[in-house]
């Protein structure tokens, strides 16, 4: 059913009876609009100028007070139940920041944070509140707190890996590893009900208020709007089972330095399941090494180097009109989030040169389908979700207007644009895509990498250890790409 006339004039008489101070609504109006125009992107700018460039230090600086700001560590210090509401997001790319700045004490205590306030949602804390979706409900989805996405929690301990590999403590890059995995067992198990139960709270909480999103949803001309805005974006598709491919491969490759031969060679036969060929090629090469380590082979002395390039997808916003089928108020304009692809980056692939080897690189992980697929499950829910606000929101609308007359309309229209803004708070500071090779240590001792945009990189001292990986993050066409180089175990 949707909003039936008796209904919905319940709604509006309710409303007209409690509307006594324009003042108040006035201000709570001007209130809204006020935090509409401080999203996440908007503090965010500056900060991203500096990164897109390649001036990870200044990013740092940049981002420092925003991290003071909202910060974490504060939140759990006081003793609060919640982090702030936009503290984690913060986090996430101030760690990354930090990490691309080569401050890795710094962005390790930065993601220990994060990891404080959402690890609590792998084993027990429900993911949403009741009290927060009906706040969210009467204003927008950016008064959630922020509790991470699965690629988010995923990527989160992945890179607090690479922290504790640059900082020589191995052992515990381990542990961040195992936390990934089980981030994305998590995932396996409970993720698809968990946005299956939001979705389902969102549609009865409209019905309880006699709106049925469905009609809506079924309204050919609001399906053929999200089929045109959303339609390549639902095409995307990642990796079966949550898996990240770089994820895993770093946890076969820390396996293998390490002297998990067998366990190394059971992972990276993961990680060729996962990818198309020639990429798997490459990653079958690994399995074979690993496989002759563990039936007694001394392997030889390796070199990792991982490329991580561009920008993962961000978050815009989208304005379509939805059909309420309301008397009086037939269609309401509504806010949603829309996946932007970036462009591509300056850097498509390297080559290595060891002595008279070169290697050519390979694509490891799509990041733009890992975040598409992700978002692809969420959509639904955010669909749901956003209608049930909007429809609400028109109610009150109606009811100050029916309530108030002119100061009615005036402040609904105003509450109507500061209450109308999407969510778009994600971690901007993702890659693109991350790529690959892997090449034995020369007896020099040195490799050098050229990238496909023309910049080189060494030439690079390898130690004489089991493995070596250098990991380097670039952005954009003419920046300097920043390089981080770490051995995981000595021979012997």
């Amino acid at each position: 059913m949707s909003y039936s006339d008796s209904s919905f004039m319940t709604i509006t008489r309710q409303l007209s009876r409690t509307i006594q101070a324009p003042r108040f609504f006035t201000v709570l109006a001007v209130a809204l609009i006020a935090m509409t125009g401080c999203g996440y992107d908007s503090k965010m700018k500056s900060t991203m100028m500096e990164f897109d460039q390649g001036k990870f230090s200044a990013a740092a600086t940049q981002i420092a007070p925003l991290l003071a700001e909202y910060s974490l560590q504060d939140a759990n210090k006081d003793g609060k139940s919640d982090s702030p509401i936009n503290g984690v997001v913060f986090y996430l790319d101030g760690g990354t920041i930090q990490q691309a700045a080569a401050q890795y004490p710094a962005s390790l205590a930065t993601y220990e944070s994060v990891w404080n306030e959402i690890s609590p949602y792998l084993v027990e804390k429900a993911e949403t509140k009741v009290t927060e979706e009906l706040a969210a409900a009467m204003t927008n989805q950016t008064i959630r707190t922020y509790r991470g996405t699965g690629v988010d929690r995923i990527m989160l301990n992945t890179y607090q890996s690479l922290n504790y590999f640059a900082l020589g403590q191995p052992e515990k890059a381990a542990v961040e590893l195992r936390r990934a995995q089980n981030w994305q067992a998590d995932l396996v198990k409970k993720n698809q009900a968990r946005i299956d139960a939001d979705t389902k709270a969102f549609e009865e909480s409209g019905k309880k208020n006699g709106y049925d999103a469905n009609k809506s949803l079924d309204d050919p001309g609001f399906q053929a709007s999200l089929n045109a805005n959303y339609g390549t974006i639902r095409e995307m598709r990642g990796y079966s089972n949550y898996e990240i491919p770089y994820a895993t491969y770093l946890r076969a490759v820390n396996r293998f330095a390490t002297g998990q031969f067998e366990q190394a060679r059971t992972t990276f036969k993961r990680v060729a399941e996962m990818l198309p060929a020639p990429a798997n090629a490459d990653v079958l090469k690994d399995v074979e090494m690993a496989g002759n380590a563990a039936n007694g082979q001394t392997p030889s002395q390796c070199v990792y180097v991982f490329v991580e390039a561009g920008r993962a997808p961000s978050l815009k916003e989208l304005r379509l009109d939805i059909p309420l089928f309301i008397a009086g108020v037939p269609y309401v304009g509504a806010a949603f989030p829309l996946l932007e692809i970036h462009n591509e980056p300056s850097v498509t692939g390297f080559t290595v040169t060891a002595a008279d080897a070169v290697a050519n690189a390979a694509l490891l992980t799509d990041m733009d389908a890992v975040v598409a697929q992700d978002f692809n499950q969420r959509l639904p829910g955010i669909i749901m979700a956003t209608l049930v606000s909007s429809a609400s929101k028109a109610a009150a609308t109606y009811g100050l207007q029916q309530g108030m007359g002119n100061w009615g309309s005036i402040i609904g229209a105003v509450y109507q644009v500061g209450a109308n803004s999407a969510d778009l708070r994600c971690w901007l500071t993702l890659p693109k895509r991350v790529l690959w090779c892997r090449v034995n240590r020369p007896e020099s001792g040195t490799i050098s990498i050229t990238m496909s945009d023309g910049k080189t990189i060494g030439p690079v001292q390898i130690p004489a250890a089991t493995v070596t990986v250098i990991r380097v993050r670039t952005v954009n066409a003419g920046t300097d790409p920043a390089v981080m180089s770490f051995a995981i175990a000595s021979p012997g």
